[in-house]
């Protein structure tokens, strides 16, 4: 997943946008998750915009969304 996500960053136009659906209710899910959400985490503000979705009153572990855009240069 870093790997595709490090692929699609490199590759993203201005104004483009990466969508990330994180499911992390299997095992080794919450270490996924965890990489993920640090790896996003350092992504560049000067370049990207990192924007979390998520459900706060759902049980079991909802899926949520990581959305990565990057500017207009």
């Amino acid at each position: 997943t870093i790997q595709a996500l490090e692929k699609l960053c490199q590759r993203l136009e201005a104004g483009g946008r990466i969508a990330v659906m994180i499911y992390y209710g299997h095992i080794g899910g919450d270490v996924e998750r965890d990489a993920v959400l640090d790896f996003v985490g350092q992504l560049p503000q000067q370049e990207f915009t990192v924007a979390l979705y998520k459900t706060i009153n759902q049980i079991n572990q909802p899926p949520f969304l990581v959305m990565i855009e990057k500017f207009n240069s």
